[in-house]
């Protein structure tokens, strides 16, 4: 059994909330300093401690910064104040001194099972929504926010039976749309976070109902008074397209309506489109907040970004500051944080591998050309109106990415030393001739037919021999060659190669 934090109540200074034990044992950091400083506290190792280690223990090093490396900034307290509001808009209408459980959880449940007409409940709705582009932190502000409160509480000594409060579940959306499956899903995390119990084999039978499941889910989330669900990666119900999407969004919804739990709706920007402008939809599931988050402008705040990451090189030395770091990472992840991170760690692996001393331009154009270039592309684009706007005060080298297989013969040649200007044009045309080919089997054939050195023609002489023989004719023309006796003529136009004797071809 995993360890339960005990319940410690803190008297709210709201009236509304007092006596209200689910709310008073929850900690609330009221102010964005604290959370701030909260963020800020981790186990990320210094670059002065990792220098003294093996390239070995650096790598493991640089695992965990990815795993807490964080820039504060106020979208992700945006995410923890809609968390918190939601929570405790949730809390602040359920008190398990004062209602009959066991009642709520019949009559609720029999709600729950009417999967019907979005608004046939309760109108007002504490569900709320986060989309935003993949990589840009997303689920970190979400973890972030989670990681403030206790998974697990346990109450005893109340005015009512013991009982463990989990404020905050966190699933993720399945792929085909079904309930049956978010059910489980649900109860395999909640078999998570209290470690002991078994509701994933208690509820999930081989010839279950979807009706028993959600009756199983809806008895748990009174049972543990279960504060808010999070549901993560909603994009894959836009993904089904079966129509699935608008029966799984009113089964969230009347779990807001009949048993108060809210819903936040977490994915990429596809994941809007489950919307498909519902306004009722839309009205619901962004009544506590809507937060969508695009790539980061190459503002003062990417350039702390960036600038708080090079903290942490863990590289033998530190790198030219006379160089625009900020910008040159912006370049090439187009304000991704996560993309800026993965360029970063594998600049340190190949600087581990080569030993290199410090990361250089060159070295980050390698990370590019070789280990990400497989979706430049899609950053190629994104960056193409953009180029021309500025002015890079760092070389940049133009590498065709528009096909995998012609970069990675590409990338072959490059390694044999020959210059781009000698292949070019040759790779695609091998390419189409040799489909059969593996990408080694393409660049050696080229560098094959580059080598070979093709027999000289002789072209130029013939043409000269041409122009000889012409003046010879125009000196012994036919009438020239003419005389009186036939045998004399005959013999010099035999001397000049215009008469053949057939007999000597014949079998």
């Amino acid at each position: 059994m995993n360890k339960l934090h005990e319940a410690v109540y803190v008297k709210s200074d709201n009236p509304d909330h007092e006596g209200n034990p689910l709310i008073e044992a929850l900690p609330r950091l009221n102010n964005i300093k604290d959370y701030f400083r909260y963020c800020a506290t981790n186990s990320i190792h210094t670059r002065e401690e990792a220098i003294e280690k093996p390239y070995h223990i650096r790598r493991d090093y640089l695992n965990q910064l990815q795993k807490d490396f964080v820039l504060p900034n106020y979208g992700i307290w945006d995410v923890y104040q809609m968390i918190v509001n939601a929570l405790f808009t949730s809390y602040s209408s359920r008190n398990p001194i004062k209602e009959n459980t066991t009642e709520k959880v019949i009559k609720d449940y029999r709600d729950l099972l009417q999967i019907r007409d979005l608004t046939t409940k309760v109108a007002v709705s504490n569900s709320c929504s986060l989309f935003g582009i993949s990589g840009i932190g997303k689920t970190t502000a979400v973890n972030l926010a989670t990681s403030t409160f206790p998974k697990a509480i346990l109450h005893k000594n109340l005015d009512c039976e013991n009982f463990i409060q989990i404020p905050i579940v966190k699933v993720e959306c399945p792929k085909d749309g079904s309930i049956k499956d978010l059910c489980r899903f649900f109860f395999i995390e909640l078999d998570k976070i209290l470690g002991d119990s078994t509701y994933e084999d208690d509820y999930c039978k081989k010839n279950d109902s979807e009706s028993d499941r959600v009756n199983a889910l809806s008895k748990l989330v009174l049972k543990h008074h279960i504060g808010i669900i999070i549901v993560d990666e909603i994009q894959h119900l836009d993904a089904q397209k079966s129509g699935g999407e608008k029966r799984m969004l009113r089964f969230f919804l009347n779990l807001d309506n009949t048993l108060g739990i809210p819903i936040m709706l977490v994915g990429t920007r596809d994941g809007i489109a489950i919307f498909k402008d519902d306004d009722k939809l839309i009205r619901r599931f962004t009544a506590s907040g809507f937060l969508e988050w695009n790539p980061k402008p190459e503002d003062g705040e990417w350039k702390r970004f960036i600038q708080r990451l090079f903290n942490y090189q863990y590289t033998d030395e530190k790198a030219d500051d006379n160089i625009d770091w900020p910008r040159l990472f912006y370049h090439y992840s187009q304000g991704i944080y996560s993309r800026a991170f993965q360029i970063f760690k594998i600049a340190h692996h190949l600087a581990f591998d080569y030993n290199k001393e410090k990361f250089t331009v060159s070295l980050i154009n390698q990370v590019i050309r070789e280990r990400l270039y497989i979706d430049e592309p899609l950053f190629e684009i994104k960056r193409k109106d953009k180029i021309k706007e500025r002015n890079y005060n760092f070389p940049l080298e133009e590498i065709d990415y528009t096909d995998y297989r012609s970069i990675e013969v590409k990338n072959k040649l490059v390694e044999k030393k020959i210059s781009s200007n000698i292949f070019k044009g040759k790779v695609t045309k091998t390419l189409e001739r040799n489909k059969e080919l593996s990408a080694q089997e393409i660049a050696d054939k080229i560098i094959l037919d580059l080598t070979s050195k093709p027999e000289k023609t002789k072209t130029v002489s013939k043409k000269k021999d041409i122009n000889e023989e012409e003046e010879v004719l125009a000196a012994n023309t036919f009438a020239n060659l003419f005389c009186e006796d036939k045998d004399e003529t005959y013999q010099k136009v035999k001397e000049f190669g215009d008469i053949f004797e057939f007999e000597k071809f014949r079998l």
